[in-house]
């Protein structure tokens, strides 16, 4: 049977009308705007394929919209039970994903073409930077929310705004201003829903206020191990917003929001709908909920939550979060574990991993290494490195070495807990340059076994050496755990033919008192 004229030509305008709906800016798109001072980069992804998207839900960015780039730490975290055998050979190297957020506080993984430079490539040389850099999208980039990516087209340049320049000389951790003061923190209970069936972890909203903020006397928990590791300078606060009389309105620190989407979906597109849930739940629009209900936001998913929909069997990373930025996403009861807490809260202060002898997190001196399933402990901070970063000892606690000491410097190196002295020596290397981060800070710590510090899970009251790279990142190395008479050579740390000497002349693990000398050794020394 053949279709009349009239009926053909009414599809076909309808069809036209449709299509041309759909091509208007600001219909079926998501707007961003925003000012920014540049100092532009101009990538090239080269030829590519085009997007090909999984599923029909997508949403048409429109052209110069901007997204704030963040490194995601991607690996996983070898989670330690206490008491058990350790699994240390298990560790992974870090796998660092790049991640957009949009201005609306949703976040998605950057896709780039697959002829381009890599993501690491990008960061490797200084074009990203996790939470610094500005990325504005070009015309024709979609957002694939069910497999949480955003998806470049082809044939387009990349322009990359770095509005602020990272302190590398003084090796500040990247959110240095953040890791001092009064931060509030929210933690987001996220319900998933999906075909009449729930998923969410057990604890209550009081059980996880208690866990993290010690609101019911819990002892040990992220505001207590903060507040006493930066010597009072780090206050963290439960977040409160809302009316009085609001049925929604928060307090202590937590809130509870069903989505309705699937734990086979992962992470991202659980924390994107908790987030456009609080947008209706308190009239915030398309505004990204950062800054206005909380400083920090702590995601607590659901324990079967999956990788993703292309990986829908294998469950999601225990935790990880978005290096320098403002979300963390647990998965299942260690969003109640103070060392997993210490760990994420601490890449959103800018801190990179803790690293020895190859392995990503084989430090176990402070918080920034493996992390441990239990609610007691263990009570530790973070490695010497680390604790610089955050500069929560830097008015009367630091000896800075910026050249070759002639004759060598005596130190009397005393340890975190104690409220007075020297905590910390830092030898700068003259040899490191803006271009280049191979050449690494050296710090010298007194890891002494004591108070907020006694679980210390790695070479107690010893002095420790320890690497930084001035990156985005604080990234640190262990070279180093010496007891008294203990001697750690550097080979050409000065310059070629001068070489960098530290020597333990005591321990005191009673007083907490440590003596240690820096020397520059070898011919070419002045």
């Amino acid at each position: 049977m053949m279709m009349s004229a009239t009926k053909l030509n009414a599809f076909n305008i309808l069809f036209l009308l449709l299509v041309a709906t759909a091509c208007l800016p600001g219909i079926g798109a998501i707007s961003l705007r925003g000012n920014h001072r540049t100092s532009d980069k101009q990538v090239n992804p080269g030829k590519t394929q085009e997007a090909d998207l999984t599923n029909d839900i997508q949403e048409a960015l429109v052209d110069g919209s901007l997204c704030t780039f963040f490194e995601e730490d991607g690996e996983t975290n070898p989670a330690i039970d206490v008491g058990l055998p350790d699994k240390a050979g298990e560790m992974l190297p870090d796998v660092s994903i790049c991640i957009c957020e949009l201005e609306n506080g949703k976040s998605y993984e950057l896709e780039l073409p697959s002829d381009s430079r890599s993501c690491k490539d990008l960061m490797d040389e200084g074009t990203l930077q996790t939470s610094v850099s500005k990325i504005t999208l070009p015309k024709g980039t979609l957002i694939d929310p069910k497999l949480e990516t955003l998806k470049l087209p082809k044939g387009q340049q990349l322009k990359v705004h770095n509005s602020k320049p990272i302190d590398f000389f003084h090796g500040r951790s990247l959110n240095y201003a953040l890791s001092v003061g009064r931060k509030s923190f929210l933690v987001v209970k996220v319900v998933a829903k999906n075909n009449g069936q729930t998923s969410a972890v057990t604890e209550s909203d009081a059980q996880l206020s208690d866990s993290v903020f010690g609101t019911n006397s819990d002892p040990l928990n992220l505001k207590t191990q903060f507040d006493k590791c930066s010597n009072g300078k780090f206050n963290v606060v439960p977040a409160e917003y809302g009316d009085q009389g609001d049925p929604n309105r928060i307090v202590n620190g937590v809130v509870t929001v069903e989505v309705d989407t699937d734990v086979t979906q992962g992470p991202r597109p659980l924390a994107n709908a908790a987030i456009g849930k609080l947008q209706q739940m308190f009239n915030l629009g398309s505004q990204s909920p950062k800054g206005i209900m909380a400083d920090f936001f702590l995601f607590a998913l659901p324990p079967d939550t999956k990788v993703s929909t292309s990986n829908p069997t294998k469950l999601m990373n225990i935790a990880f979060s978005d290096g320098g930025g403002w979300k963390s996403y647990f998965r299942g009861d260690v969003v109640t574990h103070p060392s997993f807490q210490m760990h994420e809260v601490g890449h959103l202060l800018g801190l990179g991993h803790a690293s020895e002898s190859g392995k990503a997190y084989g430090d176990r001196t402070g918080m920034m290494g493996p992390s441990y399933r239990s609610d007691d402990g263990p009570k530790m901070c973070f490695n010497g490195a680390h604790m610089h970063a955050l500069g929560w000892y830097e008015s009367n606690g630091i000896v800075e070495i910026n050249e070759p000491p002639t004759p060598g410097t005596n130190v009397d190196l005393v340890g975190f807990p104690k409220a007075t002295g020297i905590t910390l020596i830092k030898i700068v290397n003259p040899l490191f340059t803006t271009t280049t981060n191979a050449y690494k800070d050296i710090y010298v710590q007194f890891n002494w076994k004591k108070d907020y510090n006694n679980d210390t899970q790695e070479s107690p009251n010893t002095i420790t050496v320890v690497g930084c790279l001035r990156k985005t990142l604080s990234w640190s190395f262990l070279y180093a755990k010496m007891s008294s008479g203990n001697v750690y050579t550097q080979t050409d740390f000065f310059a070629t033919g001068c070489s960098l000497e530290i020597k333990v002349n005591s321990l005191d693990a009673t007083t907490g008192v440590a003596k240690a000398t820096i020397n520059a050794v070898g011919n070419a020394c002045p």
